[in-house]
């Protein structure tokens, strides 16, 4: 049975990449999370992070959205506007 990729530009499986997406301690997380989010699918990044771990570490992911930031910040402003989520905010 042929393991499926998680990416198109690298040997990631989707059953690896889940995996490390589980942690957001992980030190790969951040870079993972957003390649996620500038990649797939937005109905489909669900299937790989939490909306909560997501919201926590905004900061942190933005700079990996790359042409998709403009989506997301969109996306995590309506939910804001709903309190279905709260970002998290840049330190002072």
């Amino acid at each position: 049975m042929k393991k499926s990729q998680a990416f198109w530009d690298e040997p990631l499986t989707d059953r690896e990449l889940k995996k490390l997406l589980r942690s957001p301690e992980n030190e790969l997380w951040t870079y993972y999370a957003g390649k996620v989010m500038r990649e797939k699918r937005p109905d489909r990044v669900w299937d790989y992070l939490k909306v909560e771990d997501v919201s926590d570490n905004w900061n942190q992911i933005t700079p990996y959205l790359g042409r998709r930031r403009q989506l997301w910040d969109h996306l995590f402003s309506i939910w804001e506007e709903q309190n279905y989520v709260q970002r998290s905010k840049p330190a002072a």
